[in-house]
């Protein structure tokens, strides 16, 4: 029974010590961003066909998607059987304010798959940041299933409001990335002062940790000092968030860069 408790108490350890990891990765974030790639729609930057069969180099332009292909994207975005590789590949059409209206939400769009995140990174919309490999998986899997099933929440929200799927795509990508950043630059901002919060959470987990110890100490002295930094830091962070979702809405919403499938 010992044993076996011992055992337990090791896998949470290194559960819970994985996500306070990404938890302090927080502050370093928006440096991360600088070098982390957005993500692109699928074939971005290889030749396309145009109605006219005419080959062409993308992004650029406008192109229009032959039909069977967009038919296969349409199909794939709502098919909840499995994940999407990136945004379905759609002609990026101007938004009209006339189409526009309040979801009903006795009547919503069709469910939208989510994006499965590249293997080893963390994706939240149009951000993705590579994970250290010490790291393990089950917390990353965890972040990256609630960030896409929130992007594609949003999607299905903004499809039932009248847009194009692929402008509900975008807009709910940028919202999720921008977002990410914003938390992530308040964080920064409101570290000076948060860190002695950290500290002082640090030490009374460890003081609380000593009645399990030793095990206590590994668990609640990272965990007190992540939730002492996160009390001070989380209204820093509310506020970048909320920046960073306008932001990302603006962006999605304006942004008729097309995303079209490339040619098999």
């Amino acid at each position: 029974m010992q044993g076996n408790r011992d055992t337990a108490a090791r896998r949470t350890l290194a559960a819970r010590a994985a996500v306070v990891a990404f938890a302090g990765v927080a502050p370093v974030l928006a440096h991360s961003v600088a070098t982390a790639a957005p993500i692109e729609g699928p074939g971005a930057g290889t030749s396309y066909l145009t109605s006219g069969d005419e080959s062409a180099s993308a992004p650029g332009g406008a192109y229009t998607a032959i039909a069977d292909q967009v038919l296969d994207a349409q199909t794939a975005r709502n098919d909840l059987t499995h994940k999407r590789q990136g945004p379905s590949a759609f002609e990026m059409v101007h938004v009209d304010p006339g189409q526009l209206r309040v979801p009903d939400i006795f009547a919503m769009a069709p469910p939208v798959a989510p994006i499965e995140a590249p293997e080893g990174q963390v994706r939240i919309g149009t951000m993705q940041v590579g994970v250290p490999d010490w790291i393990p998986a089950e917390p990353i899997d965890q972040v990256n299933d609630a960030a896409a099933g929130a992007e594609a929440g949003l999607a299905q929200v903004l499809d039932s409001a009248g847009f194009d799927p692929g402008r509900s795509d975008r807009i709910a990508a940028n919202v999720l990335g921008s977002a990410a950043i914003g938390a992530s630059v308040g964080s920064t901002l409101a570290s000076p002062i948060a860190a002695p919060g950290a500290v002082i959470g640090a030490v009374s987990g460890f003081v609380a940790g000593t009645v399990f110890a030793p095990a206590g100490w590994f668990v609640l002295t990272p965990v007190g000092a992540a939730i002492g930094y996160g009390m001070v830091a989380a209204p820093f962070m509310l506020v970048g968030a909320a920046a960073g979702a306008v932001v990302g809405a603006v962006q999605g919403y304006t942004d008729n860069t097309p995303v079209m499938p490339p040619v098999q």
